[in-house]
């Protein structure tokens, strides 16, 4: 499919049961066989795409979560939300919403260890950061999203999962961005860190005052997200323990410097602003 502008839409693959998220491999290998991009499947299945463009299932059953209603109900969006990669160990993360054992929603974190460098087609081993999210109820939708692998840190994306009033304290997991070691340790230089106590929310906290920052990019160690609104979207750039002010009130995305997209009220334009 093409464009008088250009811009061409071209199917790589397909055979995906809602897709979630995709990563690509930066240091690909020679064979036809190596892995090209991984692809993540809302309801727990991890694909693998090669050189060849053959597609095979790297990981499925990650996690039991069981939707009262299938897309495209709004009571079948969680599952599967993120997905990252570290070349340099191997390490592909993916993180999830899941009931437990009594039925409650939680977020998770399952890291897959593959061949550094080149990753595999099928994992050798996992470890889940079960511990670090279990004290802290999510919800159904704004839950753990976004990741991004920098360096020894993971960044990841965590949504207020309907409950605004957790989002600024930096004693609640929800609605933040977290900061963590590689095999789910928090960093001591974390902003409101005070030990090593992985079931503290605090420890792990970056920032805090988030709706739902389903996009999250690190770039020359400048940490962006883009933070969906009710009416209104921001992208920001995150700083250190600042707090993003997100109370349940629709003005108060706009609290805080960034870029707001929302409709204009009474038409179908999208209106854009800055904040300071």
């Amino acid at each position: 499919m093409g464009s008088s502008r250009g811009i061409y839409i071209v199917e790589d693959t397909n055979g995906y049961t809602f897709p979630s998220a995709i990563a690509f491999v930066l240091q690909l290998g020679p064979d036809p066989k190596d892995p090209l991009y991984f692809v993540t499947e809302l309801r727990g299945t991890i694909k693998v795409v090669t050189n060849d463009r053959s597609v095979y299932t790297f990981a499925e059953n990650v996690f039991h979560f069981q939707p009262t209603a299938e897309l495209p109900s709004g009571r079948g969006q969680g599952g599967m939300g993120g997905l990252c990669l570290d070349p340099a160990h191997g390490y592909v993360f993916v993180t999830f919403l899941y009931n437990d054992a009594n039925g409650r929603m939680r977020n998770n974190i399952v890291r897959y260890q593959t061949k550094p460098g080149t990753f595999g087609l099928t994992p050798d081993g996992f470890m889940a950061f079960t511990d670090v999210f279990a004290k802290y109820e999510s919800g159904l939708a704004h839950h753990i999203g976004a990741c991004q692998v920098v360096g020894d840190q993971l960044f990841v994306g965590i949504g207020e999962a309907w409950q605004p009033h957790l989002a600024r304290d930096p004693d609640q997991m929800v609605g933040k961005i977290y900061r963590m070691s590689l095999n789910g340790k928090p960093l001591p230089d974390n902003p409101f860190y005070v030990d090593d106590d992985i079931t503290k929310a605090r420890n792990y906290v970056w920032a805090t005052g988030f709706r739902n920052p389903y996009a999250l990019k690190v770039v020359n160690d400048r940490v962006f997200v883009g933070d969906n609104g009710v009416g209104t979207d921001r992208f920001v750039e995150v700083q250190r323990g600042e707090d993003y002010g997100w109370n349940g009130q629709e003005n108060s995305i706009h609290i805080t410097g960034g870029i707001c997209l929302g409709t204009k009220p009474g038409t179908d334009h999208i209106a854009v602003s800055t904040t300071r």
